[in-house]
């Protein structure tokens, strides 16, 4: 697991002041135009895990307009070449709100990009575990990245 310094505390995060962009290394924006419309997080070089109801819709000329981007000083852009939605995803619930992106060339792994850090297999989270979830949102024309910490349950 890389070690990461967080730009901000989980208080302040609990408070809803997010950390600085380019904290989380695995973070990647989605954007079509000049619109973001989600996060995701960086799996393999090739592959970002996002949410469907993002990416819901999107047929293969949106989806040619689909760009990906890492963050920091000097932050990679990707196109989309195939998206792939859990086969369960329903949009009246929640449940199985995840999609993959491939993308059109694999990203260059470097200290502003890295795979998100996983468990490993059978590893659980244990109670009260503080994690933290990461996202995109824009505020003034900015793009800004901002953290919410969650106890695990």
């Amino acid at each position: 697991m890389p070690h990461v310094r967080a730009a901000s505390t989980p208080s302040e995060s609990l408070e809803g002041e997010g950390a600085s962009r380019h904290t989380w290394p695995w973070d990647v924006r989605l954007s079509m135009d000049t619109n973001n419309i989600c996060c995701g997080a960086i799996i393999q070089p090739a592959w970002v895990l996002t949410a469907a109801h993002c990416l819901l819709g999107l047929e293969d000329q949106s989806l040619r307009s689909l760009l990906v981007e890492t963050g920091g000083p000097k932050n990679q852009r990707r196109g989309v070449r195939r998206l792939v939605l859990h086969p369960q995803y329903d949009p009246s619930f929640q449940d199985y709100d995840v999609a993959l992106l491939q993308l059109d060339s694999p990203l260059l792994i470097t200290e502003h990009a890295l795979s998100v850090c996983l468990p490993c297999s059978g590893q659980e989270v244990p109670p009260s575990q503080v994690c933290m979830l990461s996202s995109w949102e824009s505020q003034a024309g900015m793009t800004v990245s901002c953290h919410t910490v969650f106890r695990a349950t």
